[in-house]
């Protein structure tokens, strides 16, 4: 199965295309909070680096938050831009769960978890607050994302999951663990709803229409 993986949850944005259980393209934008601008372009770039048409995908998958309002916008507007254009199934996953697998990226795929451990996921939320959510070795939710105050932020998390073996992650999301973790996922079961966990205080930008749900004339 081909896949393409979107991130765009956080300030800086990344790209992935898997097939099977292998990453066979990555690419990624260091340009914060340009998403709109950066993404489709790089998405067409990696496309064209692994000579795939886009009509040869089969999945699309994108994180969903929490994160950056206007990023989980822009990612969620072009994952269902090429939903309707090439009609493939498009999978939402939350953007912490990501961040958990992120943390085993390795080559060019993930390693197992360490069963037992649960992975602790704290992202910035700014407004002095941290995102928090917790999964286990097979990247299930443990916990649902929550915002907490960073102020004394580990003690609680060690408070709270005291007795049970859990390590720390605050890596970020990254593409390449959105479109390896959808591969045996029911679409209908993660559906492109986005996560906020709470008000954004943000204006949306204008997102433009992507020309990957344009068929490329050959």
């Amino acid at each position: 199965m081909r896949i393409l993986g979107i991130e765009t949850s956080g300030l800086r944005g990344s790209v992935a295309l898997v097939e099977g259980d292998r990453v066979v393209a990555f690419a990624e934008h260091s340009e914060p909070n340009r998403h709109a601008e950066e993404t489709l372009q790089l998405i067409e770039r990696i496309l064209d680096e692994v000579g795939w048409q886009r009509t040869s995908l089969e999945r699309v998958a994108v994180s969903v938050g929490p994160g950056s309002f206007t990023g989980v916008r822009v990612g969620l507007a072009l994952a269902e831009g090429l939903r309707m254009g090439l009609g493939i199934p498009a999978l939402g996953l939350g953007s912490l769960r990501v961040a958990a697998a992120s943390a085993r990226l390795s080559g060019d795929g993930l390693t197992p978890g360490v069963a037992g451990e649960l992975s602790v996921v704290l992202r910035d939320a700014r407004r002095q607050e941290f995102f928090l959510g917790a999964y286990d070795a097979h990247d299930r939710e443990r916990l649902a994302p929550v915002a907490i105050p960073q102020e004394g932020a580990e003690a609680a998390i060690a408070a709270r999951f005291s007795g049970e073996p859990y390590r720390l992650v605050r890596s970020d999301p990254d593409a390449r663990a959105v479109a390896l973790l959808v591969r045996t996922l029911e679409p209908s079961e993660h559906p492109l709803t986005p996560l906020y966990v709470r008000d954004s205080g943000a204006t949306p930008q204008n997102i433009p229409v992507s020309p990957l749900t344009r068929p490329r004339l050959e």
